[in-house]
């Protein structure tokens, strides 16, 4: 498998996750999960959204820690919040 699909995989299981619950106001509305019914009872969730950023971002985090996180990592965190 791919790290592109081993990552998409990953990403695509939040949403058959039950604690993905957005507790916090300062979750941005993208990455709230539209339901289609609403119901008072039930809690809002979240799941990841894909925002590329680029690996020079990383740069000064990289230089402060002395070192690079694993490639996987690195794209994922570089791909989705």
């Amino acid at each position: 498998m791919s790290d592109e699909k081993l990552l998409q995989q990953f990403v695509d299981s939040f949403q058959r996750r039950d604690d993905c619950i957005a507790l916090d106001e300062d979750v941005p509305p993208e990455m709230i999960v539209k339901r289609d019914v609403e119901s008072w009872d039930e809690l809002q969730k979240w799941q990841p959204i894909c925002v590329k950023t680029r690996l020079s971002e990383l740069n000064a985090l990289y230089s402060r820690i002395g070192g690079r996180f694993p490639i996987l990592y690195e794209q994922l965190i570089l791909s989705y919040r």
